[in-house]
């Protein structure tokens, strides 16, 4: 999976994903199912000189070449990014998609953070059981 994005338009910030695990899906919000997912770690470095706002940081995920949508889940151990980078700061975030083993040889991710900035694409092969 490609797995950094540094634009013009984002100059100055690094947005990789840093870490993919294959686990069982928690359900533990109003609508989810559990099942197997697969939770990603994305890495943010502000080198911009100037403050970020993540507080609007949304991560989508489609698997297969129809780009099927992939339901986002609780768990186990999600944790978004947190609200704001500061210039020099790398922060990390933790998020966990339903994603159905038959069809991770071909997973999107995309990670916006703002209206003003391009959205960050990965794609790839994830990890399966």
């Amino acid at each position: 999976m490609e797995i950094s994005t540094d634009s013009s338009a984002n100059a100055g910030i690094d947005i990789r994903v840093t870490g993919m695990e294959a686990v069982d899906g928690e359900a533990e919000g109003i609508g989810e199912v559990a099942g197997p997912a697969v939770r990603f770690t994305v890495t943010v470095t502000n080198n911009s000189g100037s403050p970020i706002d993540l507080a609007n940081a949304v991560m989508t995920v489609e698997t297969g070449a129809d780009k099927v949508p992939c339901t986002q889940l609780s768990g186990p151990q999600a944790e978004p990014l947190p609200s704001a980078a500061e210039p020099s700061q790398t922060v990390t975030g933790s998020y966990v998609f339903l994603i159905p083993v038959e069809t991770r040889d071909l997973v999107t991710v995309y990670l916006s953070y703002s209206v003003d900035a391009p959205v960050a694409a990965f794609e790839g092969e994830v990890p399966t059981p």
